[in-house]
This record gives C-alpha cells, sequence and structure tokens, in this order.
C-alpha cells in the first residue's frame, strides 16, 4: 500500500454522513446544504416591506413620512424630521426593555425577569433602528461595514491600552 492510498481512509473518516435533514431536504427538492444566510439583510428586507405596508396609515395619521426618492436625503426637513420621531419612537422601546428588568439596587428582593417580554421589547427597538437606517438611505451592508470599522477601532485601542 503507498503512502498515498493510506491516507485516503483517513481523508474520509472527516467526511461527514448524510444526515436526515439532508435526506429530507434532498427529497423535497432542496439543495443537501442549504447557503449561509444574511440574517442582516433579511432584516432591512423585511422592514422595507412593513415601511410599504404601514405608511400610507401613517401618512393619514399625519406622520411624516418619507418616500424612497427621499430616503438618504439628510438634509431634507422632512427626513430630518421623520428622524427625530423614529428616534423618539426607538427611546420608547428601549425604555420599555429596561422595564422589564424589575430588580433595583436599592432593593432586597430579587424579581424575575419575563426574558421574552424583554427580547420582544428588543425587536421592537431593532424595527425602529433600521427604519432609522433605511430612512438615512442606509443599507444592510452599510451597517455592517460600519459596524465593523468601529470593531476593529476598538480593538486597536484595547490592544494598545489606549482605550
Amino acid at each position: 500500500m503507498t503512502e498515498s492510498s493510506s491516507r485516503v481512509p483517513a481523508v474520509k473518516a472527516f467526511i461527514p454522513q448524510q444526515t436526515t435533514e439532508d435526506a429530507a431536504r434532498q427529497r423535497a427538492g432542496l439543495p443537501a446544504e442549504l447557503p449561509p444566510v444574511n440574517f442582516l439583510e433579511m432584516i432591512f428586507k423585511a422592514q422595507e416591506h412593513l415601511m410599504a405596508k404601514y405608511h400610507h396609515i401613517e401618512k393619514t395619521n399625519g406622520a411624516a413620512v418619507i418616500t424612497s426618492d427621499l430616503q438618504g436625503n439628510l438634509d431634507n426637513r422632512q427626513v430630518q424630521a421623520r428622524m427625530h420621531e423614529l428616534y423618539g419612537f426607538l427611546v420608547r422601546e428601549l425604555s420599555e426593555a429596561m422595564q422589564e428588568l424589575k430588580n433595583k439596587p436599592w432593593k432586597q428582593t430579587d424579581r424575575p425577569t419575563d426574558y421574552q417580554a424583554f427580547v420582544g421589547e428588543m425587536g421592537d427597538c431593532l424595527h425602529f433602528f433600521v427604519e432609522m437606517c433605511i430612512t438615512a438611505g442606509m443599507t444592510a451592508d452599510d451597517l455592517h461595514r460600519a459596524y465593523f470599522r468601529e470593531f476593529q477601532k476598538n480593538n486597536q485601542r484595547i490592544d494598545s491600552g489606549t482605550y
């Protein structure tokens, strides 16, 4: 047996066996391995869909509604008014999330947190944050890049001791 043929079984040992889920996906006509999902892009697309559905309701109720042609025009007074409005909604939702954290430093008894309610409020926060990003003309990719630029800067500051 040559050296190369003796390595083949070792390589095959690292190839995973087909899972039951893989087989079920293949029977359903789906690829065995699903492509990676860009969750941030999905969130932005879902928010754009919601915005299209409820903007007519907001307009009827007198809210500052921004059409897609104005998105990103941060010098526009209507866009600025909408950003201020969304900021207020975001702050309210953050306050609602914090209300779910019941323990106070001045009290001696611990109170349990309703985790699902807290997560729901944080989802509401994300809703308004993403709408602010879209109104400002940002894409999911813009936000992703901005986050990792800041992440890199903060990492360098921490590593260099200048934080």
